[in-house]
């Protein structure tokens, strides 16, 4: 008898010891598939790590950059059709401050001084203007990857880097687009922002914020 409890001791002990390490496993499993992406490491489209880096070197210390520091003059020439400025009306409304040419072809009019995403679901509105204030507030750009509709109905991947200035004394946003695949011709309108996962933001840390960057990026 004592050696039958020896026996389901040892039995049970075995049985623990497998279900931790397959716990474990599980969970080193999981680790590796929720690691939020580093905010360097995402921007893969052409470009966008060279305009990061511009607005990083222009920040020179400080929260902010001033947009005149390197708008237009440093930003990667190929951006300058695909950027959006947005600035804060008297009314605290983001508004339409800037608008490049290839955007201008998208809105099909000039959208100066407009709301921003006015044409938008207001609930979809809310959520993306929340992101855009965020990176004001705090400084911080954001980079999403989400598909743009037109009005023919096709989905186009297009990456957005969200890098919050200063323009003279008010705090603005310039929003530059990444289409990752030709877009359609001619040219059609987009359609209203479909809904996009706040899971899909990559928000730069503080230590992507230094100057060396980070893991030598």
């Amino acid at each position: 008898m004592a050696g039958d409890v020896s026996a389901g001791s040892d039995g049970r002990s075995g049985r623990r010891a497998r279900r931790a390490a397959s716990s474990a496993d599980d969970g080193r499993a999981r680790g590796a598939v929720s690691e939020p992406r580093r905010f360097l490491d995402a921007l893969t489209a052409p470009d966008a790590l060279a305009a990061f880096r511009v607005w990083r070197a222009a920040r020179g210390g400080a929260r902010l950059p001033q947009l005149r520091d390197f708008v237009p003059q440093r930003l990667p020439p190929r951006t300058l059709p695909w950027l959006l400025l947005y600035r804060v009306d008297a009314e605290g409304e983001l508004v339409y401050a800037l608008i490049g040419e290839e955007m201008l072809h998208l809105f099909r009019s000039n959208p100066k001084g407009q709301r921003v995403l006015g044409y938008a679901d207001p609930a979809e509105r809310a959520a993306r203007l929340a992101v855009i204030r965020q990176s004001m507030r705090t400084g911080l750009p954001v980079w999403y990857e989400g598909p743009l509709l037109f009005e023919n109905k096709a989905h186009l991947p297009v990456g957005r880097l969200c890098l919050p200035v200063a323009a003279g004394t008010q705090e603005a946003c310039l929003m530059l687009y990444f289409p990752r695949t030709d877009l359609p011709r001619p040219r059609l309108a987009p359609g209203a922002p479909t809904p996009f996962d706040m899971t899909d933001l990559v928000w730069c840390s503080a230590a992507e914020l230094a100057e060396d960057g980070a893991a030598g990026r």
